[in-house]
This record gives structure tokens, C-alpha cells and sequence, in this order.
């Protein structure tokens, strides 16, 4: 897992949206060659996570060359999702920058977002109201008021969606981090499911 504290969000000026956390080391781990990227969609209107394993080989290649690890990301890059690459940088008054490859675009507006060290401030997530149950299943977890150990999980397990955090529940459940709180959260958020 990334060092604690270093990471960093996107805020779109032109319409105020703010994204979840992401960590400013896309091999966040010391231990598996696990690469974690952040992604966003003005097609789709999210902002995500991509989630891979390497092979040791893969990582150390990309560790050491950052165009390496931008053909990568744009090699998964298409119409509908962007995959970008976050690099730390100098920032002004002892606070880190962050530079991402290629510039982020806010998923609502498709205005060019910055990137800000830091965790994003605390915001009120918009109201889970699915109307069906095929509709619960596709809502971004990022929608969920989740606690941050809660979110790193969901992360890990590569979980994006509330069909996939249902799916991945008893996984989740005996994640060795998870406590039972979280536990109770993730039910209280599942709970939400509408009756099919």
C-alpha cells in the first residue's frame, strides 16, 4: 500500500465536481507487482480506478522508465476511458505537486481538472436512489459515502461498482485490514439494493 498521505484528487474549477483519492505511486505496494492507475470517462461520467498485475519483470521496466508506463496507460486508453499517469513534482510552500499524463478532464463537464496533493475535502456523496436492481449493480462505489480504509479495500480487490462490492463481499469480509465496521458499512450500502 502507498505510504500514508500521499495521495491526491482531482477538482474541476468550471463545475466544483471533486474525485475520490488517488495514490501519487501507481505501484503502491513494496511487495506484489500490483499497478494502480486512475481513470476517468466524460462518455460514461466517472471517475474510477484501473487495477493490474504485473509480472516483477513489467514493473521494474515501467519503475524505471515513466514513458514506458505512459504507452501502457494509453495502450488501455480508448474512446470511452482514459488512463492517466501520476507523477509527484515540486508543489509551492513545502506541499508536493502532482502531474498527470495525459491531463485529466472532468467527467460531468469536460473541463481540464487540476490535480491536488492531498485527500480531497470532505463532501456529502450524492443519494444512492437506484431504481432497479440491474441499476444498483452498475453505480461506481465512489458514489457510496465510504470510509477511506473501507475504499483502500474495495481498491484492492479491484471492486469499482456496488454489483461488483456485492459480489466480493464475503472476500471484503475476511480481508485481513477490515473491521467490523466496515463490515457494517459495506452491508448498510448493500442494503440499498432495490428488491428485484
Amino acid at each position: 500500500m502507498s505510504m500514508p498521505g500521499f495521495v491526491f484528487h482531482f477538482h474541476c474549477e468550471s463545475c466544483n465536481a471533486t474525485s475520490d483519492d488517488y495514490s501519487v505511486f501507481a505501484f503502491w505496494s513494496t511487495f506484489e507487482p500490483s499497478i494502480v492507475l486512475p481513470t476517468w470517462s466524460t462518455k460514461l461520467r466517472f471517475w474510477g480506478h484501473l487495477g493490474a498485475t504485473l509480472n516483477d519483470d513489467d514493473r521494474r521496466a515501467m519503475e524505471s522508465d515513466r514513458n514506458l508506463m505512459i504507452a501502457f496507460a494509453e495502450s488501455l486508453s480508448s474512446e470511452s476511458i482514459t488512463v492517466g499517469v501520476p507523477k509527484m513534482t515540486e508543489g509551492e510552500a513545502d506541499v508536493p505537486g502532482v502531474d498527470v499524463t495525459p491531463a485529466p478532464q472532468c467527467p460531468y463537464c469536460g473541463a481540464e481538472c487540476r490535480s491536488i496533493f492531498g485527500y480531497p475535502p470532505d463532501q456529502k456523496k450524492p443519494k444512492i436512489a437506484p431504481n432497479s436492481a440491474a441499476e444498483f449493480r452498475d453505480i461506481p462505489i465512489s458514489m457510496a459515502d465510504l470510509s477511506v480504509r473501507s475504499r483502500r479495500i474495495s481498491q484492492e480487490l479491484f471492486v469499482y461498482t456496488l454489483g461488483q462490492l456485492e459480489d466480493a463481499r464475503s472476500r471484503f469480509a475476511s480481508h485481513p485490514r477490515v473491521t467490523e465496521s466496515s463490515v457494517l458499512e459495506i452491508d448498510k450500502v448493500l442494503a440499498m439494493k432495490p428488491k428485484e
